[in-house]
């Protein structure tokens, strides 16, 4: 995909609806009891907008629907995601034109996924070594970090004049 005016848009709505992150599960039948993999995400009620991301970088769509604590029905929630190499492709091709989360992806592209021979860590003739996994777990916590900072707290209601 190259269409620069498409990949603005799909990297200002990620910067807005988005988020990418380093997942950790546990995994028993790895060698360090747990995997990792990195997501990127963009949640919305709007199935169409979603659409666009997976037809041009694959990836799924997911749907959810929650309940106020009340009982009523919220709007039905719609997750695109991809992970691993389509996560690393979709920032890529995004990362020239996002703003707000412009130091997640610079961060996220860092996520090791092949040694230096080019062979994707993670099977039993390549497994994951500990330096690299303790790089994956770092850059988790860098964007958990990242994510945090940019939380707005809780204040009362100000308006903004331009």
């Amino acid at each position: 995909m190259n269409d620069p005016l498409f990949l603005a848009w799909a990297a200002g709505f990620f910067d807005g609806e988005g988020c990418v992150l380093v997942e950790m599960a546990k995994e028993d039948r790895c060698i360090h009891k747990f995997r990792t993999c990195l997501h990127a995400t963009v949640t919305q009620t709007s199935l169409p907008c979603l659409e666009k991301y997976l037809d041009v970088f694959g990836g799924g769509i997911t749907s959810a629907e929650h309940r106020t604590p009340n009982g009523r029905r919220w709007s039905v929630q719609y997750r695109w995601s991809v992970r691993n190499e389509k996560a690393i492709a979709f920032l890529k091709a995004i990362q020239p034109y996002s703003v707000v989360k412009a130091s997640q992806i610079e961060v996220a592209l860092k996520y090791p996924m092949y040694s230096a021979d080019g062979r994707k860590y993670g099977n039993k003739t390549n497994p994951i070594p500990d330096a690299v996994m303790q790089a994956r777990l770092d850059l988790r916590k860098m964007l958990q970090d990242i994510r945090a900072d940019m939380k707005t707290p809780a204040k009362p209601a100000k308006v903004l004049h331009g």
